[in-house]
């Protein structure tokens, strides 16, 4: 049997609170509002989300080892398209390389990436991303819901006239 120290039961109840924080921002709608283009949504459902993985790291990081092994995997890495939204959305040059990313992910018939020019001209953290994304893309595709509103806000911001809503 293995003890708790205090630091990782304290951890566990920051993730406790933090999975019923995310919780309320799932039933309450504001989650999917936000992901829809509402922006004082956007921002509660991504502080919960931010707020949760900084949590469930803290866990991770405050247990003992006897407690990481027999504690049930979690996935890999966080939603890149969440993680590094405000990066993608960036108005700067890089930022909208990463964002005709999303686009030619989104739709490869309409939207060309220029990758050569993308991973040429971009410093490591944003080649890291720009990996991450289509990595996560070819596991998850247009199932995920996070990637599918990021595509849609990045539609909705740079070419209006192709928007529906």
């Amino acid at each position: 049997m293995t003890t708790m120290t205090n630091a990782h039961a304290e951890a566990l109840g920051g993730l406790l609170q933090a999975a019923d924080a995310l919780c309320n921002v799932i039933d309450s709608g504001d989650l999917f509002a936000g992901y829809d283009g509402d922006p004082e949504k956007r921002e509660t459902a991504v502080a919960a989300i931010d707020r949760f993985d900084a949590a469930r790291v803290k866990a991770h990081q405050t247990a003992t080892p006897a407690v990481v092994v027999s504690a049930p995997r979690l996935p890999g890495r966080s939603n890149p398209f969440a993680q590094y939204r405000n990066e993608i959305l960036g108005g700067y040059s890089t930022g909208q390389r990463l964002a005709t990313l999303v686009l030619h992910l989104y739709n490869g018939n309409t939207w060309v990436v220029d990758l050569p020019s993308l991973l040429g001209s971009a410093d490591e953290r944003h080649v890291q991303i720009a990996l991450e994304c289509q990595d996560w893309y070819g596991r998850h595709g247009e199932n995920c819901p996070v990637f599918m509103a990021l595509a849609r806000e990045i539609l909705r911001r740079d070419h209006p006239e192709l928007c529906d809503e």
